[in-house]
């Protein structure tokens, strides 16, 4: 499982290949919510540490492109953290990669 600081890293990185802006705060949000995917997991989620882990490398993997689609859905070339929790909540069970119970 990365750490915190690798998390961010990875997220840097996704920005940069998205070529979406995203804010300080909006980063921010989007490593918690990242982290938590291992240290404050959902309690309805199907698996184990194991399949936390894989499902957030899926979500690493995959985070330029979903910048890119938050960008469109948006409408905005800059992502604040009300562009990335608004799309979130109409698109999160669409994207999270943990089944539920």
């Amino acid at each position: 499982m990365p750490s915190r600081t690798g998390i961010a890293a990875v997220v840097l990185v996704s920005v940069r290949r998205s070529r979406v802006r995203i804010t300080p705060l909006a980063r921010n949000v989007i490593v918690d919510i990242l982290d938590a995917i291992e240290r404050d997991p959902h309690p309805r989620w199907r698996g184990d540490r194991y399949q936390r882990a894989d499902a957030l490398q899926r979500l690493l993997t995959d985070l330029p492109s979903l910048f890119a689609r938050v960008s469109k859905a948006e409408a905005t070339r800059t992502l604040t953290t009300f562009h990335v929790l608004h799309w979130l909540a109409k698109n999160l069970d669409a994207i999270c990669p943990i089944d539920k119970r």
